[in-house]
């Protein structure tokens, strides 16, 4: 067991090696990309020389020595007695991961704990930092648990409202007496799930390395820019991301990046670059994966939906045909390697994505590039959403795919699963719910029309009630519904009701489905 004085000591180290760290990469990334001045190469001899020193503090004999490894070889690169080579880069690569591994066995051991990665100890949410005083290790569990006594103290209080405002003025005071109670709540909520978000940057730096090795064995030229890697993400969603942008970016390096002869022959640098970019908007984060290769061919994309059967016109738009690659089994990959070209993968990207109640698309221009948009909640655990009822059963939709909700006229849209209905002159695709999801035939007396929006794409969504604006506690659902309905989770309402919550990019993909089976 550490003492306090030793504890201080190590995280002041952690801090200091994270700058360190970053600043090695960063500087790598310029060499490997010419980019680089003098100045840049002092900046990689001093960090190395600080974890040098640091690690000597802290009695880390071995990181101290590994460090000095590294500085003797920025010294070599610094003084011109060493080229910046790719395979002299390749090898410093490998010495600042050497010293990287080195120093997180080092601060494992310190603390008597089992040595991981760097990404997945930030990913797991195994600490959480104070705005004030020394950082405090809080397990994920501990917050998991605070979050679902609080989500229990929400539906009370909600329920207690519900009952207060039945009884009408008689108890006017005391529903005045709860609402203030609700905000403090409310302000208890947002502070406890901003203490589950850590930065998504220790997840994506690891990419860096992988990009690299993976360039070398294609015989290719790589480098990865990440923008935004401070931006703060629940931590459950850093492990779940990491599958989905660990095949992207494999992709992208394996399939999109062309061969130096072949960017050059282009008109492109001979190294290829991939970017992360991250970005906050609103309760969601934005990750763009981009490259600058040879972009998706409208042309291949087709023949290969048309080989499968599909009856696609030559006029469907680009947005709509390259979310063809997200189906099982399809790849326009002339070769199949050991990385991709099998037909498996991104089908389980976009699953996992839309498990996230995320939602991905893809833009690409034929030999410049593509980017794969990915749209995830900032939270796992809360959701602002809007109730609806179908056929006497309760659902959420995720409030950021719903646009406007209007009466829907008798007759304006015609019986059966899906049609289409008028919208201010213009055609709107519409799917019933009722009996999309429950079977039932035929119309209710009354029906409305939510427009629902996901990655730009309208469709309407024809409903039996609406109940309003939510905020809702997810609860996740058994492997009963596993590849069914499009269902990602259930909530429980203020009067005590379960809702489940409506998967909305599946349902959308579901209708395309069937719409392509009619041959609409």
């Amino acid at each position: 067991m550490l003492s306090a004085a030793d504890e201080e000591r190590l995280v002041i180290f952690e801090e200091d090696a994270t700058t360190s760290f970053d600043g090695l990469e960063r500087g790598l990334q310029e060499l490997l990309a010419g980019t680089h001045t003098p100045e840049t190469v002092n900046a990689l001899f001093r960090a190395a020389h600080n974890l040098k020193g640091n690690a000597r503090i802290v009695g880390f004999k071995q990181v101290g020595e590994l460090a000095h490894v590294l500085e003797e070889l920025l010294d070599r690169l610094r003084n011109g007695k060493l080229d910046p080579t790719r395979g002299h880069l390749a090898l410093l690569g490998t010495m600042i991961e050497s010293v990287r591994d080195a120093c997180m066995d080092a601060v494992a051991a310190a603390r008597g704990t089992k040595a991981a990665s760097a990404d997945e100890t930030k990913g797991k949410g195994e600490s959480a930092e104070s705005t004030q005083g020394p950082k405090l290790r809080v397990p994920q569990r501990r917050l998991d648990a605070m979050l679902d006594l609080l989500s229990e103290l929400v539906l009370g209080r909600s329920r207690l409202e519900t009952m207060l405002l039945a009884k009408g003025p008689a108890c006017s005071e005391m529903l005045e007496v709860h609402r203030d109670g609700e905000r403090t709540v409310a302000s208890l909520q947002e502070i406890l799930t901003a203490s589950r978000l850590v930065p998504i940057g220790p997840a994506l730096r690891p990419h860096t390395r992988t990009v690299r090795e993976l360039a070398e064995t294609q015989k290719k030229e790589a480098r990865l820019v990440i923008v935004g890697d401070d931006a703060e993400v629940d931590a459950t969603l850093i492990d779940a991301l990491k599958d989905p942008l660990m095949h992207m970016v494999r992709n992208a390096v394996d399939h999109g990046l062309e061969l130096p002869e072949a960017r050059v022959a282009a008109g492109k640098p001979a190294m290829g670059t991939l970017e992360i970019r991250v970005r906050r908007e609103g309760a969601n984060i934005a990750l763009d994966i981009a490259d600058d290769g040879r972009g998706f061919s409208r042309r291949r994309i087709l023949e290969k939906a048309r080989s499968r059967g599909e009856m696609l016109p030559d006029t469907i738009s680009d947005e709509a045909l390259f979310l063809r690659v997200f189906d099982a089994g399809f790849s326009t990959a002339e070769k199949v390697t050991d990385v991709s070209g099998r037909g498996v993968g991104m089908d389980v990207v976009r699953k996992n994505i839309e498990a996230l109640r995320g939602s991905i698309a893809i833009s690409s221009t034929e030999g410049k590039g593509t980017t794969f948009h990915v749209r995830v909640p900032l939270t796992l655990a809360m959701m602002a959403g809007f109730h609806i009822g179908v056929g006497g059963t309760r659902f959420v939709l995720a409030k950021q795919h719903v646009v406007e909700c209007m009466p829907l006229a008798q007759g304006s849209l015609a019986p059966g699963k899906t049609g289409v209905v008028q919208l201010r002159g213009k055609p709107l695709p519409c799917i019933r719910l009722r009996e999309t999801l429950l079977g039932s035939a035929g119309a209710p007396l009354r029906e409305s029309l939510v427009v629902a929006d996901v990655d730009g794409r309208a469709i309407g969504l024809a409903v039996d009630d609406l109940f309003g604006e939510c905020q809702t506690v997810i609860k996740p659902l058994g492997r009963l519904f596993d590849g069914r309905a499009p269902i990602a989770g259930s909530a429980v309402l203020g009067t005590g009701e379960v809702a489940l919550i409506l998967d909305v990019p599946k349902l959308l993909r579901s209708f395309d489905v069937e719409e392509r089976e009619i041959g609409c």
